[in-house]
């Protein structure tokens, strides 16, 4: 089924599959018959060049140096050890259930 006969019998509804495939084409179409017309005795050429200038290093940038962590005894301590409290690695999680005991209380 091609457009024209969409286009001449309206009484038929063609299924949305059917339709796009019949007007989907149809501007290629129109465009290739234009051009056709229009410039089928001209030569036509075009060259895009992009000049846009990059700003690029030769090298990677030198990355800092890590602090290397202090050493620590594994383990549990002993009578009388005082030892530094360890990263909490959720303190959003912490400090959220901090709050949330604050309310019930």
């Amino acid at each position: 089924m091609t457009f024209l006969d969409i286009a001449l019998y309206p009484a038929k509804i063609p299924s949305e599959a059917t339709f796009s495939r019949a007007v989907g084409n149809l501007g290629k179409r129109v465009h290739d018959e234009l051009v056709e017309q229009y410039l089928a005795e001209e030569l036509v050429g075009h060259i895009s060049r992009d000049s846009t200038a990059i700003v690029g290093r030769d090298k990677p940038a030198k990355k800092k140096a890590k602090e290397p962590k202090k050493p620590h005894k594994r383990g549990r301590p002993t009578k009388g050890e005082q030892r530094e409290p360890a990263e909490e690695k959720f303190g959003v999680i912490a400090l959220f259930a901090d709050q949330l005991q604050r309310l019930l209380v």
